[in-house]
């Protein structure tokens, strides 16, 4: 078999050295990289031990042992909870070069350097996963093709268990989130004495016993009285295949930085006390009686009722939830009552199914006969989705979630409640909003299309959306001033530097642009340059970041988190927004050749310099997004690598790109799109001539489209 060429019989795939991984891996989404190259790491780690017995510093070897198993853990829960990956990135990006110091801690012993080198693999494979880059496979074979290479390893054992690992996937419809709490080893049955190898009898057995041994010297050489029982329970989790819950889970992989950088001892105590929280509210809540919230809803929306009840017990509190407490054969009346009687407070989820239902109705009556000036705050109103509310629920203000992403509607649930400042970090999974009640919003008309205004093509009016009031609870024009004023202090704020300190200059210039973007007069905003200007700002805040250019605490850290909130809201005023931002091919694309680009930018640049063919406005938007595009090649490093060029381009390209199409489709085809819109070939001669003679002077369409075709469409 020649090499990275996996091979199997019967549709079972065998995976036997790092060619044949990085092949199978190409084909697979990269979480199961990233599990896979976690699951290798871990298989190897105990071999560390054999650093203990001649190194200097017992601290250093614990602290180089916790960052091991951070890396794993790190890796695992990137895999198993991919919504979450932002969250990972502080941790991933510490971890993953400090493992790399581990190596050179080895005293040169093969096994364990082999054992940092496979741990460091899993965090650089999370780590780039988290960036949206393709080397998350690099690293995982990187991991895996260490942990083979590890003495007293047979490498033939390593690819078994990876083999495995990949027929779990491609014939059990296993994920990567469940193969994640698959035991490390496979079970195999093995002959211990000459006699047992002559019948066919054996030993069911799961790690090999150098994996066993090793493990029960590395347990003894841990410092004592650290907290170690941690990570160790941690491990044999693993090696058994135990599940966790989420909320345990995210405890390893998000241990505060400066815990790190006070030691092992420090990490793993952090790690105790979360642990601990953890178990003494489950211990509490068996023994209580009551509950804080009651929680009222349409049996129609039982999706989003339990996201919520999982938003308010995950910050601690005690919910009673139809679905949950009142089991098969119990009486419906007499629980309900139960509930309403022994719970503090009342949360209602408003929809049209609420209000329409008589139970909800008796329900939400009870409560607001109990408290009707809402003194007691005992009635908390949730609109959920659009409703025509009656008059007495109308008069309690409701927090509205419609539209939010899942984690700020987890805020606006706790900040409803009173809960402000609770850690959400440790949320279980959220149930996906979008796709209950905010799925309809998201189906709009087009993304800015151009059309002929005259004998000239223009964009396509957009209106701001006219429900946010009832809707969203502000109005257009609020949020749109609202976002301006942010604009503004902002600018102010990169401009108002002392000393020797200023601000990088793509960051003063990004900030400017939005003040361009923004219009003190709403009516004369435009959505488009305004959603490119918000990204051009941000992405000069994260090169900034990365460059080491932004202080540790600086207020422009305050702002990015402003400009990000209001990028995802502007899409609440211009719904149009959505769909533009749903041309999203992140995974396929790939910066343009310079062939295929000269199309791109000969198409930009001719129809902004040709007033002939097009309005004073559309010009203004093309030289736009032929600016960004232009400054953000010239942001790029020399010889910036391809996942580089891909980060950084990929925004501008998708900008110029959604303009290019349309403005194509109108140049190669000028006489169709006039007689479409009733007027006659004669009348429209000239204008349709301005728009042939164009299409000539611009080269390279075919060039173009193939490019485009491999990821837009």
């Amino acid at each position: 078999m020649a090499e990275g060429e996996a091979t199997g019989g019967a549709g079972r795939l065998e995976i036997r050295d790092r060619g044949s991984l990085e092949a199978w891996l190409g084909t697979q989404p990269r979480e199961v990289a990233v599990i896979i190259a976690a699951r290798a790491a871990l298989r190897v780690l105990p071999l560390y031990e054999r650093v203990a017995p001649s190194h200097p510093d017992e601290q250093q070897f614990a602290t180089s042992v916790a960052l091991l198993f951070a890396a794993s853990a790190i890796a695992r829960v990137t895999a198993k909870y991919p919504s979450w990956i932002m969250e990972f990135r502080p941790a991933a990006a510490f971890i993953a070069p400090r493992v790399t110091e581990a190596r050179a801690r080895s005293n040169a012993d093969y096994s364990a350097r082999n054992a940092a080198d496979a741990a460091a693999g899993a965090a650089f494979a999370a780590q780039a996963f988290i960036a949206g880059d393709a080397a998350a496979r690099a690293y995982a074979a990187d991991a895996t093709a260490a942990s083979a290479q590890a003495p007293p390893i047979s490498d033939a054992v390593i690819w078994a268990e990876v083999s495995a690992d990949a027929n779990s996937l491609s014939t059990s419809r296993v994920d990567a989130a469940r193969l994640a709490e698959k035991a490390l080893w496979q079970e195999r049955r093995v002959f211990r004495t000459g006699r047992d190898r002559l019948g066919t009898s054996g030993m069911l057995e799961r790690e090999p016993g150098w994996a066993s041994s090793s493990w029960r010297d590395l347990v003894a050489a841990l410092p004592k009285d650290e907290d170690w029982d941690v990570w160790i329970e941690w491990y044999d989790a693993r090696l058994a295949g135990d599940p966790a819950d989420q909320e345990t889970e995210l405890i390893y992989a998000t241990v505060p930085l400066e815990k790190w950088d006070e030691g092992a001892a420090a990490a793993n105590a952090w790690i105790r006390e979360q642990l601990d929280r953890i178990e003494r509210s489950i211990f509490s809540a068996a023994f209580e009686e009551g509950w804080d919230f009651f929680l009222s809803y349409s049996t129609h929306d039982e999706t989003f009722a339990r996201f919520v009840d999982d938003v308010l017990r995950q910050a601690g509190h005690r919910v009673f939830a139809q679905f949950r407490d009142m089991p098969a054969g119990s009486n419906f009346v007499v629980e309900m009552n139960k509930g309403l009687r022994d719970s503090d407070r009342f949360i209602a989820l408003l929809s049209p199914h609420y209000v329409a239902s008589k139970h909800c109705k008796a329900e939400w009556s009870a409560v607001f006969a109990d408290d009707p000036s809402g003194e007691q705050r005992k009635l908390v109103p949730l609109l959920i989705a659009p409703a025509d509310l009656p008059a007495l629920l109308r008069q309690v203000v409701s927090a509205p979630l419609v539209g939010l992403e899942r984690r700020e509607a987890a805020q606006a649930i706790l900040t409803a409640i009173g809960a402000v400042g609770t850690n959400l970090l440790h949320l279980k999974e959220p149930w996906p909003i979008a796709e209950t009640y905010d799925a309809m919003a998201r189906k709009t008309r087009g993304v800015f299309p151009t059309r002929l205004e005259g004998d000239r093509l223009t964009v396509d009016a957009v209106a701001p959306n006219d429900s946010l009031a009832e809707r969203y609870g502000f109005s257009a024009p609020e949020l749109y001033a609202d976002m301006r004023h942010a604009f503004l202090a902002y600018a102010e704020e990169l401009e108002a530097t002392t000393g020797n300190f200023h601000y990088p200059e793509p960051m003063r210039r990004s900030a400017q642009g939005l003040l361009r973007a923004a219009p003190e007069d709403m009516g004369a905003c435009r959505p488009l340059p305004m959603n490119r200007a918000l990204k051009m700002a941000l992405q000069a805040l994260d090169r900034a970041e990365r460059a080491g250019e932004l202080p540790e605490h600086d207020m422009a850290h305050y702002h990015r988190a402003e400009l990000r909130g209001l990028y995802e809201r502007l899409a609440a005023i211009y719904t149009e927004l959505l769909d533009y931002r749903d041309m999203d091919r992140n995974e396929r694309m790939r910066p343009p050749s310079p062939e295929e680009r000269r199309f791109l930018d000969e198409l930009l640049r001719e129809t902004a310099a040709d007033d002939k063919v097009a309005t004073p406005e559309l010009q203004d938007e093309l030289r736009g997004s032929s600016e960004a595009l232009a400054e953000a090649e010239r942001n790029l490093p020399p010889g910036a690598s391809e996942a580089a060029r891909k980060q950084e381009l990929r925004e501008p390209l998708k900008a110029a790109t959604a303009q290019a199409i349309p403005l194509w489709a109108w140049l190669s085809d000028a006489r169709r799109k006039f007689e479409k819109a009733g007027k006659s070939a004669k009348e429209a001669e000239d204008a349709i001539a301005n728009f042939t003679k164009l299409a000539q002077r611009i080269s390279g369409a075919a060039a173009f489209f193939k490019w485009l075709s491999e990821w837009w469409f």
